[in-house]
């Protein structure tokens, strides 16, 4: 873990607080080992806009190639979502 970066904690329980980037590099490692399909990764955020920012740092270097960060290119989104074969091997975030 760096120095500054956040930590993934789950409150009231008994597990060890993980290091967010190596949360994001375990995600990369295996979340296209037995399917192709998107994967969304949804967050509970209790950290300031700096961390926060951090965050997406980490997520953008961690994750590149894989994050689905822009509208696809041929996709409206006032038109019409993304079809799945669209978003296959891919990351979406949902805070």
């Amino acid at each position: 873990m760096r120095s500054g970066e956040p930590l993934v904690l789950h409150g009231w329980t008994l597990t060890a607080p993980v290091g967010f980037r190596a949360v994001c590099k375990t995600i990369r490692e295996t979340a296209f080992v037995t399917s192709r399909f998107p994967i969304i990764v949804s967050l509970e955020v209790h950290a300031d806009l700096e961390q926060q920012e951090v965050m997406v740092a980490i997520m953008k270097e961690e994750w590149a190639g894989l994050l689905v960060d822009q509208a696809h290119e041929t996709c409206n989104p006032e038109e019409r979502l993304p079809r799945l074969d669209e978003l296959l091997n891919k990351i979406l975030i949902k805070v």
